[in-house]
């Protein structure tokens, strides 16, 4: 009598270890979903922690309203102002100015911000970059020589 050898050694206690190529195409896909996947959530856990709304606290370290001096040349008073950034990477921000004749004047401004973990740029639109810091619960940025601080 003659042993059929062919097909593997199961009865030897070994096992077949080919792995058939519909797993081998199972294990690819799941290992490209794995490593994209913490790339997915901390870009959209980067934007998350952006968005919010900022309120104006201080200009040049005073209080709202004050009076800002932008390259030597005085500007409007400022009452008060807003940042909101969205989770989509756009922002408004809001100013309100005295008006000399009488009332206030509210300016809307947007554009889209940047950066990687935290903002580091806001690009108005129509107009420039302005460079700022994002720590916590506090936006600063300085525009044209006045240094402006918001809080959420």
């Amino acid at each position: 009598m003659v042993a059929d050898c062919s097909g593997g050694h199961e009865a030897f206690g070994e096992r077949d270890t080919t792995i058939s190529n519909k797993t081998t195409a199972w294990i690819a896909v799941l290992a490209v979903v794995l490593l994209a996947l913490p790339m997915a959530l901390k870009l959209k856990r980067d934007h998350d922690i952006a968005a919010s709304t900022y309120r104006l606290v201080s200009i040049d370290g005073q209080k709202p309203p004050y009076t800002p001096r932008r390259r030597g040349q005085q500007s409007p008073e400022i009452v008060s102002g807003t940042i909101n950034l969205f989770s989509d990477g756009t922002f408004r921000a809001t100013m309100t100015y005295k008006n000399p004749s009488g009332g206030t004047v509210t300016r809307d401004f947007k554009g889209t911000y940047t950066g990687t973990g935290a903002i580091s740029s806001l690009n108005w639109e129509g107009s420039g970059e302005t460079p700022v810091t994002l720590e916590e619960n506090k936006l600063t940025m300085d525009s044209e020589g006045v240094s402006y601080v918001y809080e959420k």
